[in-house]
């Protein structure tokens, strides 16, 4: 049996040592040739390369390159080095990423393409333990310090892409909603393009709804809501103002 704690007894081999003093390679070729040095030197003991590439650790699989990087410089027919770096990302590597963007007319910086961008079109970073919205990460290296526990990073040019530290500021989601309104953004009424209600129904609905008052008037919410074919919900937020409250 091979022991871990000796080597071979030949020369610059430094294998373990198998059987009879001789690593296992030596001991075959002595059983078989005679000799143990018999059939040339054997192939040095391999030390596992790192890829050439500067800013990759991973082992050498083929040409000096690792695997990634080897399969990249085929597919691409370039240089391996001009691919952006694998690995789980810190807060340094976004921050450099988000500079790396050019700004617009505007002064925006637009992140979209650099990274992956949620459905409202705010971009997000899933690498590793660093996870979440860009901005926030990019305003709390602004603001020197975490954001705030509640508070969200809002923009002053309205573009949820936006990743210039410059149009970022630090507030509540309701001041982010007044924000939103006071620069007549929000889509209120017939003009959100969801809603199936006009300012007329609304007015309609309000003078003819009629309350429950007992089992013997359960009121007309249900018939309210199949003639204008809304969920019975809808008529108590209407009523109650909870929604369309801009329509006297």
């Amino acid at each position: 049996m091979a022991d871990s704690t000796a080597t071979c007894a030949i020369d610059a081999c430094g294998r373990p040592r198998y059987q009879r003093g001789w690593c296992q390679r030596h001991y075959k070729r002595a059983w078989r040739y005679g000799d143990p040095l018999a059939g040339g030197p054997l192939r040095e003991v391999k030390t596992s390369p790192i890829c050439r590439v500067e800013w990759c650790s991973r082992e050498v699989k083929a040409k000096g390159l690792c695997a990634a990087c080897y399969f990249y410089a085929r597919a691409h027919s370039g240089d391996p080095a001009s691919r952006r770096p694998f690995g789980p990302r810190t807060v340094g590597d976004v921050l450099a990423m988000v500079a790396a963007i050019e700004r617009d007319a505007n002064g925006c910086r637009d992140a979209r393409g650099t990274f992956w961008v949620d459905r409202d079109e705010y971009p997000r970073t899933r690498s590793g333990e660093l996870r979440g919205a860009v901005t926030r990460i990019v305003l709390a290296d602004a603001l020197g310090r975490p954001i705030k526990e509640g508070h969200v990073a809002c923009h002053t040019c309205d573009h949820p892409w936006c990743v210039e530290r410059a149009h970022l500021w630090e507030g509540t989601h309701q001041d982010n909603l007044r924000d939103r309104d006071r620069k007549g953004r929000a889509a209120r009424g017939a003009a959100n393009g969801s809603v199936t209600l006009t300012e007329a129904n609304v007015r309609e609905i309000r003078r003819d709804y009629r309350p429950w008052t007992g089992p013997h008037d359960p009121g007309n919410r249900g018939e309210l809501a199949r003639r204008y074919g809304v969920h019975p919900a809808t008529i108590n937020n209407i009523v109650a103002r909870r929604s369309w409250a801009h329509v006297e």
